[in-house]
């Protein structure tokens, strides 16, 4: 078997906690079992690389400079490099796994480029969820950056593209149902390895130390492993409190965010003290010194400094239901774990776990031993694949099905126009007509522009009444004869291959429910730089929308689904129809390569966006919305838990809210914790913006929907 990983910068392997350990345990675990294994990886200009001496492998190091180029998204142009890398090295090697991270997503533009690739066809692809970018978006404490919840939108592309999402716990897999909505029968549960010889364990246990290793930082549960630690200090004062790793604080200084640790120990602040994290074989050493580990992280997939601790003889306190609390047999859970649901530390029974701990410890390491084995994680993945390999069937495809017509609506236009239409007859495949639609054109210049377009060959322009843009696309729409069409605005450009690359991902496409495919994009005008969509098919499109409607697509499926001719105030009609397109069912691919120009220049649409534009987009995402809730299925705490991450709720938002079911019943109190959510960010003083200010009011329309 010939694997190869593909993961984000990494500094140091095998050296620290996380992405790095899993990557040397994981590779040293399977070369040893006679597979072949390579890592490839990247670092920005001038940063040093150093590998671990444990890494027995193949490693490839690409290079990336990347602050010249016109990309406005780092992570894209990092996943496009990272996918003709890939190539060149299956093209050299035949690899018969690819796994890559769910950290900045390097396997995007692979997946997308997938039906395109024949060598790929057949190589199962895999993505491991480290769930590690939705974790920092839920404790920003503000509204999500368009970059982070970019990425966290690229995760999910990869999770659902990947033959497979491997969890490292039946938590990580539970979690992502809820964060990310991927089905059970598309994960597998592999838990990660540790290749770690235990330090000798003492004979005797006399309690003195209490232990925080890995990363301090708020996000993993640091609140309640202060106030477990304290009732440790106030029952026993003997004891210290560690803490072992890096200090992260999250919006202030470290020495203030120390204080505060400190503070909230009081009176017990002189038995606390921080160690500066230090490579894993070094902190190791200070680990083996501890007597009691809380872990109170709620979000980790899986933690190999609470793995590690317990092989060193420390005994654990686990938040229930997390990663971390497999790690304790199933029988003894009740003893070692902090209720989940309540989260209530003061019920903890620290008197149970101190009676109990000197007979259990012993049964805990060899339950973290056989769950973290090598061989164990190597026999999963040698399962992985025959369970998983898939074959590619081409679609039969006859030519003339393939015709394409370019539709461009037009509404007073200046001379942009016939540099679209010249744009269109450009292409490298021509298309089979040009149809420009006159939405009610009233100037005497435009009028002459109308004009001068239908001299053109191949062009024909339809005078329309006013109607909106909304109307103007339909009527596009029904003068279509053709199969496919493309969709151009009147001030944009179509780069000379866009039909001839657009039509051949539809054409190879492995799902017949793709019925659209759109390319990045290259702004130009009074802004530069490289665009590409990345929130679609997925909840979080009725928050953000990051299509354009320059694109390719089935005409009949277009026909069937309308534009939404109501929208005349210039909503965001592309909005509302996307929304209405993925709840029928039909998917749309990213081309990860640059197919059109975008134009930007104050007249344009999206730029002189109002007040009164944003309300109505607002009120016709959330009709669809509320359709979606009173219809589904399954549960839908993943759309509210997504919006609520997304306007900095997080955690508070939804503690209470039960895990499944429709929202039917207990409606008064979840539009109760709207309104108190939203009362609490309008008195952060926080000034949002056009974007934010849109969700603000599809949260408010939510709660009054719900309220009725």
């Amino acid at each position: 078997m010939k694997i190869l990983f593909v993961s984000p910068e990494v500094p140091s392997f095998g050296e620290t906690a996380g992405i790095a350990t899993y990557l040397s345990e994981a590779t040293s675990a399977l070369h040893d079992a006679g597979h072949e294994c390579h890592v490839l990886t990247w670092c920005d200009r001038g940063n040093r690389f150093y590998t671990s001496t444990q890494f027995k492998h193949f490693l490839h190091v690409m290079p990336i400079e990347i602050d010249d180029h016109k990309m406005v998204d780092r992570r894209l142009f990092i996943s496009s490099m990272v996918a003709d890398a890939v190539l060149a090295l299956h093209r050299q090697h035949g690899f018969d796994v690819i796994e890559g991270t769910d950290w900045c997503a390097p396997l995007y533009c692979l997946l997308q480029r997938r039906n395109v690739e024949p060598s790929l066809r057949n190589c199962l692809i895999t993505v491991f969820n480290h769930g590690t970018t939705y974790n920092i978006s839920r404790h920003q404490k503000t509204f999500i950056p368009r970059s982070t919840f970019q990425a966290v939108n690229l995760e999910y592309q990869c999770f659902r593209l990947a033959d497979r999402v491997i969890c490292p716990s039946e938590a990580a897999a539970r979690n992502l149902a809820i964060a990310q909505d991927i089905g059970t029968e598309h994960v597998e549960i592999v838990p990660e390895p540790l290749n770690l010889a235990s330090k000798q364990i003492s004979a005797t246990w006399n309690p003195s130390k209490i232990l925080w290793y890995g990363t301090v930082i708020v996000s993993k549960g640091l609140s309640q492993f202060t106030d477990l630690a304290k009732r440790f200090l106030y029952y026993h004062p003997q004891f210290h409190v560690e803490f072992l790793g890096p200090v992260q604080p999250m919006d202030m200084a470290m020495d203030e965010f120390k204080q505060k640790i400190l503070q909230a120990f009081y009176p017990f602040c002189d038995q606390v003290s921080f160690v500066a994290g230090k490579p894993r074989e070094i902190s190791l050493e200070r680990v083996g010194e501890a007597d009691v580990l809380i872990n109170m992280s709620p979000r980790e997939t899986f933690c190999y400094a609470a793995a590690e601790s317990i092989l060193c003889g420390v005994a654990p306190v686990m938040l229930a239901g997390s990663a971390q609390s497999e790690f304790i047999p199933a029988g003894l859970r009740q003893r070692y774990c902090v209720d989940a649901g309540s989260r209530d530390i003061s019920a903890y029974p620290i008197d149970q776990f101190f009676r109990h701990m000197e007979d259990d410890r012993q049964e805990i390491i060899n339950h973290v031993a056989e769950r973290t084995a090598p061989s164990r994680y190597v026999e999963a993945y040698e399962q992985l694949i025959p369970k998983a390999a898939s074959t590619y069937v081409a679609p039969a495809r006859i030519e003339s099905d393939w015709a394409v017509s370019v539709l461009i609506p037009a509404y007073n236009p200046d001379r942009f126009l016939l540099e679209t239409i010249e744009s269109a007859l450009n292409q490298s495949e021509m298309p089979a007509k040009i149809i420009v639609g006159n939405d009610g054109s009233s100037k005497p210049s435009s009028l002459e522009i109308l004009r001068e377009a239908a001299t053109y060959r191949n062009v024909s322009v339809i005078n329309l009444d006013w109607r909106g843009l909304a109307e103007t696309r339909n009527r596009l729409l029904e003068a279509c004869d053709t199969p496919l069409f493309a969709f151009v605005d009147a001030d944009d450009l179509l780069l000379r291959d866009f039909i001839a690359v657009s039509r051949k991902y539809l054409q190879s496409n492995f799902s017949e429910n793709v019925r659209s495919v759109q390319g990045w994009y290259e702004m130009f005008g009074s802004e530069t730089g490289v665009r590409a969509p990345t929130v679609f098919q997925h909840f979080s499109h009725f928050v953000w929308n990051d299509l354009k409607n320059n694109h390719m697509g089935y005409t009949e499926s277009f026909q069937e689904l309308r534009y939404n001719s109501g929208l005349t105030r210039g909503e965001a009609e592309d909005w509302e129809f996307w929304l209405r397109y993925f709840k029928s069912g039909y998917e749309t691919r990213v081309i990860p390569e640059v197919l059109w120009r975008y134009r930007r220049h104050p007249a344009a649409m999206s730029v002189k966006w109002s007040q009164e534009m944003s309300v109505g987009t607002a009120r016709a995402n959330v009709k669809i919305l509320s359709e979606y809730l009173a219809t589904a299925t399954r549960s839908t705490e993943h759309i509210w838990e997504f919006i609520g991450d997304y306007l900095y709720l997080g955690e508070v938002f939804f503690r209470d809210l039960p895990a499944e079911g429709s929202f039917a019943g207990n409606g008064s109190r979840r539009v109760a914790k709207i309104q108190r959510s939203l009362a609490e960010f309008q008195r952060s003083g926080r000034a949002p913006s056009r974007k934010q200010r849109l969700a603000l009011s599809l949260m408010r329309s939510l709660a009054k929907t719900f309220k009725k």
